[in-house]
């Protein structure tokens, strides 16, 4: 079994939706303050991006309830990773807006080393998930720590 964070796009596994989790826009303070005011998406787009290698692209709803797609523009991605750790240390040091899930940087941003940008918009939800291979029997180990966790998260 593995438990996947993020979206379910391309596994052909099992899966079981343990629970889900939201993903701010974020950037240190001294990036903000050179692209101020980022009151839109437009602005936020052409801001230097932190890219996860996963997430080309994202679903982000604006604060009238129009759905619009983020993704940034042509030559704005300063840096591609693919671990959200590491992109929330590029941003701490001022390298451009990452997308990160609020359980990583929630400390981050009480503390002011990150600010949350377009905090009325809302970015697509993620999910925690429990894949596992597709055989006849689920064993029963297997089945109990998916109840474990569907009732913990």
């Amino acid at each position: 079994m593995a438990i996947r964070l993020g979206r379910m796009h391309d596994s052909n596994l099992p899966a079981v939706q343990l629970s889900t989790f939201e993903v701010f826009a974020v950037a240190a303070p001294g990036l903000v303050e050179r692209f101020s005011p980022v009151d839109t998406l437009v602005v936020l787009e052409s801001m230097p991006t932190l890219g996860h290698g996963r997430v080309p692209e994202m679903t982000v709803t604006d604060p009238a309830g129009t759905e619009h797609i983020y993704q940034p523009k042509p030559g704005t991605t300063a840096i591609v990773a693919d671990n959200s750790a590491t992109l929330r240390a590029f941003a701490l040091t001022g390298q451009g807006v990452a997308i990160l899930p609020q359980w990583l940087i929630q400390e981050d941003l009480d503390a002011g080393r990150l600010q949350r940008l377009l905090p009325d918009y809302r970015f697509a939800q993620q999910g925690v998930y429990a894949l596992y291979p597709d055989t006849r029997h689920l064993p029963l180990k297997v089945r109990a720590f998916i109840d474990f966790m569907k009732g913990w998260g």
